[in-house]
Order: C-alpha cells, then structure tokens, then sequence
C-alpha cells in the first residue's frame, strides 16, 4: 500500500534497522508511541523530501516468542497510511460514488432501463441519490480533514490543494452551492404547484422528485461547508 499511495518505490517499510541524522530526525518530527512508529518515519521522511536509501540485509530466525499480533499490528499500520493519505481514504471513494450515483440517477430519469433481463426503476434510483448523498459527504470530510493536516503540519501541500486553494473563496462556494439548491428548490415547487393543479390527485413525477431532493441536499451542503473551509483557511496573524 506505501508505494501506491505515497508514490514511491521502497520494498520494506517496516524493518527495524534505521539510520538518520539528528537534523532528520528533528524535521521528521515523530509522535507516534507504537507499531506505527516506523510507518511513521518513512511517510514523515517523504513528506519532509528527505533522501531515503535502502540497503540490503539478510534476516536470521528470530531466536524467543514474537510479541507481534498480526492482524492488530497490520491494522494500525494501514491505519496510519490511510491518516496520511486522504486522497485514498476520502477523494477516490467520494468522487467515484459521487460520479456513478450522480450518472445513474440521470440515466433514470427518463425512466427504467432493462439490464442483465430485468427493468430498473424508483429503487436503483433511491439508492443512487443515498450514493450520491453520502458521497459527496466523503468528500467534504476529505477536504477537512486534509486542510487539518496541512494546517497542523502533518500533511504537505500538493498541487490539488494549493490549485483549490487558489480557486476556492467563500463567496464561490456560497454562489455554487446556493444556483443548486435554488434550482432543485424551484423543479420541487414546480411538482407541488403541478399536485395542487390536479387538486391533489395522482402524480408521477416520483423520479424528478428524486432528483431535485438529492441536489437540493448538495446545495445546502456545498454553502455549509464552504463556511467550515473557509474557517479551516484563515491565516493565523
């Protein structure tokens, strides 16, 4: 998982023999007390473009009981790679169920398609606005979570954050997340004044009604969070 996600071509992150300078050491600026501790220098290490070498060595049978667990010990380390990588933990995972769950529910709208022998309708459709709903969500809590670690010094810009940073304002936010919400507000009036019409009786509008909730929630949720961003950007003097 390091090479993936941290783009770099270290085979063993997680032995033992380690060599550094005070000056490193100092930058590095380790705070984990357990197995992560070696996750830890490597990920900080690369943060910092520290220069790492690997250098062969044989290992010999270990002579006494391991006191390792495997399965907890491999949990904190992937723990740990997934703090220090939200592009994984939060971007991938958000803007592809985000992108599936937002082109679903416009594939529906015009109305159930046949797949694999059978017509999918109002239920597929259901579980895409959620998708996208929570997706969206995912994603939101990526960018807070990344702006912390910046801000905190356990995360390094990248070009996606300093290119966000660049475009973002609160004003923007409040602009793009307020044209959604006032046009999904408006295809929803738009239904009840239809309803009220046909004094109350039957309506099929059930998937615009669908559709215009889920990007309504997006809305609100975009001139929300662009507050929160925008606090988690304010220059401490």
């Amino acid at each position: 998982m390091c090479r993936p996600f941290f783009h770099t071509r270290l085979s063993d992150i997680h032995c033992g023999m380690r060599g550094f300078t005070r000056e490193a050491y100092e930058k590095m600026q380790l705070k984990t007390p357990g197995m992560e501790f070696a996750s830890e220098m490597v990920f900080s290490a690369l943060m910092h473009d520290l220069k790492i070498y690997e250098i062969p060595i044989d290992y010999h049978p270990r002579k006494g009981k391991s006191k390792l667990n495997p399965l907890f010990d491999a949990w904190r380390h992937v723990r740990f790679m997934l703090f220090y990588c939200p592009l994984w933990l939060y971007f991938i995972p958000g803007g592809f169920g985000l992108v599936f769950g937002t082109l679903v529910s416009l594939f529906l709208l015009k109305g159930p398609f046949l797949f694999m022998g059978r017509y999918w309708d109002i239920h597929l459709m259901i579980f895409s606005s959620m998708l996208s709903i929570l997706s969206y969500q995912i994603i939101n809590i990526g960018v807070y979570a990344h702006t912390f670690g910046i801000r905190h010094g356990l995360l390094k810009y990248d070009r996606i954050t300093v290119f966000f940073q660049r475009i973002f304002s609160l004003e923007k936010g409040l602009c793009m997340g307020g044209v959604i919400f006032l046009i999904c507000f408006i295809m929803i009036i738009t239904i009840v004044i239809e309803w009220f019409s046909s004094h109350f009786g039957p309506l099929d509008r059930m998937r615009e009604s669908i559709f215009a909730m889920t990007f309504l929630i997006i809305g609100l949720q975009t001139v929300f969070s662009s507050f929160f961003i925008s606090l988690l950007f304010i220059e401490k003097k």
